[in-house]
């Protein structure tokens, strides 16, 4: 079985990953039925980044290990992320960037409501999970203190839904910077898992005058951490990660630089694990890298 860490990012690889007792009984249930799959929900998860000279790598992304009660992945570590919520369809939300329409085009989809959802989700999403807002206007990104209590109130009411991302941006007159974020992959759960997501995975740099904090109740614990020491933590069992996790890490440790990384790829391809039968009655998920 490869390592989490030899998992490959290049065209051609191969990415395989173990399948747990569970998941066999789920791909044996799955196989014995008609076959017919759950629909994903569209999400979005961003990899916030930032160049590190004090440590070996020389860059670091901001993770959260999530709450044990979460339903999926729980005790997982991640970037922030989520579902796309119906307000994130909202088209008056001020913009600065590329359009959806160019959007659409980078995530290799057809849809311009859906790209801009999407972008919007990852926006919202970062903003509750990490506490990092990318908004301000055409030359500048808001600088703030993520502790201060009145945004930490925003972004309770936020994460709540007693509010949507653009009360949140016209309340501070600010407009969503889509240029501050660019595409990494897009990874989609398993058909024969019973909680499905279609996820795009975003990277952005962590703005001069904010600083990333997680007081989201879905994180039990959150920081800073070097992409290939998190991975050999998963190699050694001392953490989970998910086949897609593990991919965009190595793809992180793999770059130059958090700057470089951060400028993400001019196009993007849906992926998903198929499990693939061992040979010795039990399974393991498969993905060619296009």
């Amino acid at each position: 079985m490869t390592l989490l860490s030899e998992i490959p990012t290049e065209s051609g690889g191969i990415v395989s990953a173990a399948v747990s007792e569970e998941e066999a009984a789920q791909v044996r249930s799955f196989l014995a039925s008609d076959g017919s799959a759950v629909a994903p929900r569209n999400a979005s998860s961003v990899m916030l980044v930032r160049d590190a000279p004090s440590v070996a790598s020389g860059k670091e992304v901001f993770m959260i290990r999530r709450a044990s009660t979460m339903a999926f992945v729980p005790g997982a570590a991640v970037f922030p992320g989520g579902s796309a919520r119906e307000d994130d369809y909202e088209r008056d939300i001020p913009w600065v960037g590329p359009s959806p329409k160019e959007w659409a085009q980078r995530l290799g989809i057809e849809s311009e409501s859906l790209a801009r959802s999407l972008v919007v989700t990852a926006v919202r999403e970062l903003f509750e999970e990490a506490s990092v807002l990318l908004a301000g206007d055409e030359s500048s990104v808001v600088s703030f203190d993520p502790a201060d209590s009145a945004w930490q109130d925003e972004r309770k009411r936020l994460e709540a839904h007693e509010i949507s991302f653009l009360n949140v941006i016209q309340n501070h007159g600010l407009a969503l910077r889509a240029d501050l974020l660019a595409p990494i992959s897009r990874w989609v759960t398993p058909l024969y898992c019973p909680r499905r997501y279609d996820t795009f995975f975003f990277t952005a740099l962590l703005p001069q005058g904010q600083d990333a904090l997680a007081l989201t109740t879905e994180a039990a614990v959150s920081g800073w951490v070097e992409p290939d020491a998190i991975v050999r933590r998963g190699d050694e069992g001392k953490a989970r990660l998910v086949p897609a996790t593990a991919y965009n890490l190595n793809s992180l440790a793999r770059a130059v630089d958090a700057h470089a990384f951060a400028q993400g790829r001019a196009h993007i391809d849906r992926l998903m694990m198929t499990p693939v039968d061992d040979g010795r009655g039990g399974f393991i998920n498969e993905c060619v890298l296009p």
